[in-house]
């Protein structure tokens, strides 16, 4: 038994082991003719059609980032548009690391002329993509989370 990292999370484990103790990877695995046939027919078709969706959620979260932020009459309604714009960058930022994670193209993520959502875009593709549900589902909610702290940050 001889001690391998792992290639999804750079994580040591035996490499007798059936899967990564720190994220969950089984490692690996060869496959046959049936499965490069339901990653043609099935899967191929599915992600494309995804693929579209999440396109469509990308432009209309550039819209609402987009919209400025309006000077108010009081600090609390100040803070609370701030707040809701953060929001909104959160989410395009939720929709390009959905992308990314998906295997996306980096020129095909809609940014319009707005710099900051450029600049999300780009950061979100700094970032590793995963294979395995587990670490895609996290590392879209940590990117979304980091967004809006940073934004919030920024704000106050």
């Amino acid at each position: 038994m001889a001690i391998i990292i792992c290639k999804e999370c750079n994580g040591k484990l035996s490499s007798s082991a059936k899967a990564c103790p720190h994220c969950g990877s089984k490692g690996n695995r060869k496959v046959g003719l049936v499965g490069w046939l339901a990653v043609l027919l099935i899967v191929l078709p599915g992600a494309w059609g995804i693929g579209k969706a999440i396109n469509a959620d990308q432009e209309s979260s550039i819209a609402r980032a987009s919209e400025p932020v309006k000077p108010s009459d009081t600090e609390d309604r100040g803070s609370t548009t701030a707040k809701e714009s953060c929001r909104n960058i959160s989410e395009y930022a939720k929709q390009v690391m959905i992308g990314r994670q998906g295997g996306m193209l980096l020129s095909e993520m809609p940014t319009g002329d707005n710099s900051l959502l450029e600049m999300v875009m780009i950061r979100a593709y700094d970032q590793p993509r995963y294979s395995t549900e587990a670490m895609v589902k996290r590392a879209i909610v940590d990117y979304q989370n980091q967004i809006y702290l940073e934004c919030i940050k920024e704000a106050s």
